[in-house]
Formats: structure tokens, sequence, C-alpha cells
């Protein structure tokens, strides 16, 4: 029996998912979880149910996604993973099928990787992290917890990213970076040399 999906957010990033979402065939979309109110014609057939009737949603035979976007220095998507967790859910990741993913890699819970990405041999996705449309992962880089790598990303082998940590569309990082927690990298920029954490990058 498929089981219900239910999504946290409705906003831009859950628009994105949609399309991957509601191709898969291993669960029945059922619902998207808001605050009351809450209003999107991009979702006019699906149930919108509000934040405080979380606990009526909880059974064995739903699950739960976060579709909550990440741009620079927001903190907003990590502070829902956590309220979340906190309430016992686990909440699944989900994968383009136009995506290749390697055997070798380690998925994270909670992650969201979108169409035409590459994540290649002995990487590791961190929990709640976000890998944007057509970015490459390549081989034992390792990318923290609450990260987005943005569209177009190439993160070259070896690499390690820190949580929480945003990389800007068409962004690249020599082989071998380390970069910290809390980093943000602009759109665009090369990175040839370690950063600190809690630092912009340009």
């Amino acid at each position: 029996m498929k089981k219900k999906l239910f999504i946290f957010g409705g906003g831009g990033h859950c628009i994105s998912c949609f399309d991957i979402i509601s191709s898969k065939q291993s669960w029945i979309l059922s619902g998207i979880i808001e605050k009351e109110g809450y209003h999107n014609s991009s979702f006019k057939d699906i149930p919108i149910f509000p934040e405080y009737k979380l606990n009526t949603l909880i059974n064995e035979n739903h699950l739960f996604f976060l579709a909550i976007g990440k741009v620079g220095f927001c903190t907003l998507r990590e502070q829902k993973f956590t309220l979340i967790k906190n309430t016992g859910i686990s909440l699944e990741s989900i994968i383009a099928s136009t995506s290749y993913v390697s055997r070798s890699s380690k998925i994270m819970e909670g992650v969201t990787i979108m169409h035409q990405c590459l994540i290649n041999a002995n990487a590791v996705i961190g929990k709640n992290t976000i890998i944007n449309t057509q970015s490459l992962i390549e081989h034992e880089s390792i990318i923290g917890n609450h990260c987005h790598i943005s569209t177009g990303v190439k993160v070259n082998g070896g690499v390690k990213i820190g949580d929480s940590t945003f990389v800007g569309s068409g962004s690249v990082i020599y082989e071998g970076i380390n970069i910290g927690k809390n980093v943000s990298i602009s759109a665009g920029s090369v990175v040839k040399r370690d950063l600190p954490s809690r630092t912009f990058y340009s």
C-alpha cells in the first residue's frame, strides 16, 4: 500500500520540488502543512493543513518532507527541521529520477536532490541539505547539514563544506578546499582557497 506524503512549506522551493514529488510512484501526495490561512494557486487541488494540526497527521502510514528553501544566511529551514525532529517525525529524502547518485555515496535524512545532479563516488550529503538543479558533487566531497548547493554548482573532489553553508548558482569550488560553517558564497564565485566559518565570499 502506498503511503501518504505531507509537505512542510508551500513557497517557491516547494513549487520547484513539486514535479519531482508528484512523479514518484512510491507515495501519494496528500497535503501541504503551512500557516493558517495560507493559499497558493499552484496547489489548488492539494489539501492545506495548518501547522497546529500536525499531531493529527502523525501515523505509521504518513511520510513527511521539508520543502522550505535556504538563501544566504537564512536559518528558517534549519529551525523548521529541528522543530519537526523534536516531534519525533522522520523526514524523507527526495532524489529526482534525472539525477545520478553513486551507490557508494551517503545521503542523510531530509535531503533534496533536484534534476540532473551528479553525486559521485564516496560523497556524503548531510541532513536537511539541498543539492539544486544541475549541480555536481565530486568524489569524496563532504557536504554538511542544512546546506544549500544552488543551481549549476561544481564541487570538485575532496571538498569539505561545513554545516549551514550556502553556495550560490554557478560557483566552482576547487579540489580539496575546506569551507567552514555558516558561510555564504555568492553566485558565480570561484573558490580557490579555504574559507573560515561565518564569512561571506564573492
